[in-house]
């Protein structure tokens, strides 16, 4: 069964969950399952629980991504590693020593005019003189970080929220169809990543793995063993 329940205040939410729980407990091992988003999210609806009955024990409270990426593995086997290569926080550091090697016109995978745009915002603030020796350098690795953690975000997203563009990408086509050629980088970018992970990982990331969900979800006639049997979608 899937419910749907709209309310203007998060501690109605939460009653009706307690209610929901209530009036059909599940088996005494077999956790509840919350996405919920935000760890502050997850901290606030364990002390409504608590302090509703006495206690919070036996409660999971994922976030939709990790969620998801467990439904992957229950899905399509454990061959499936249990975090993904292409995650955030590695793909912030590939990125870091990629930009370094495609931003070099001398050693850049691409045409190197294409990644013209990040060369400019990576040297478009002047770097303060410093007596320090090797300031200026640490200064210009810093905003090299800083910029490889905003593009792993965006992969990221377009991972989640455009699919479609990374299989594009992958297939050395651009997308959208008016991408502006100063954004000719992304999909550059994203090819120069995928030539860089190992062979086995590139199949891991959420948009080859999702299509390949789904196929195999179709052909389920019971519940996989590491799917919960009930799962609260909470104010997301």
């Amino acid at each position: 069964m899937f419910s749907v329940i709209h309310a203007n205040h998060l501690e109605d939410l939460g009653t009706l969950a307690l209610d929901v729980i209530r009036r059909h407990r599940q088996p005494p091992l077999v956790p509840e399952t919350f996405l919920v988003q935000s760890n502050g999210m997850a901290q606030w609806l364990r002390l409504t629980l608590a302090e509703a009955d006495g206690i919070a024990a036996s409660v999971d409270f994922p976030l939709p991504s990790s969620f998801v990426w467990r439904a992957y593995r229950a899905v399509l086997g454990d061959d499936i590693p249990e975090q993904s290569p292409f995650d955030k926080t590695p793909l912030a550091w590939r990125l870091m020593a990629l930009l370094e090697r495609c931003l070099d016109p001398e050693t850049s995978p691409d045409d190197p005019t294409c990644y013209a745009p990040l060369r400019d915002y990576l040297q478009g603030e002047a770097l303060e003189a410093s007596p320090l020796p090797g300031a200026a350098e640490e200064a210009r690795e810093r905003r090299r970080w800083h910029l490889a953690v905003r593009l792993a975000d965006l992969f990221d997203q377009y991972l989640i929220y455009r699919p479609e563009w990374i299989e594009a990408w992958e297939r050395g086509e651009h997308a959208p169809a008016d991408l502006p050629d100063d954004q000719r980088w992304q999909p550059a970018l994203w090819r120069a990543l995928i030539e860089d992970a190992p062979t086995a990982a590139r199949e891991h990331h959420r948009a080859r793995l999702h299509r390949r969900f789904l196929d195999a979800a179709r052909g389920l006639r019971e519940r996989p063993r590491n799917v919960p049997p009930r799962v609260f979608v909470f104010g997301i």
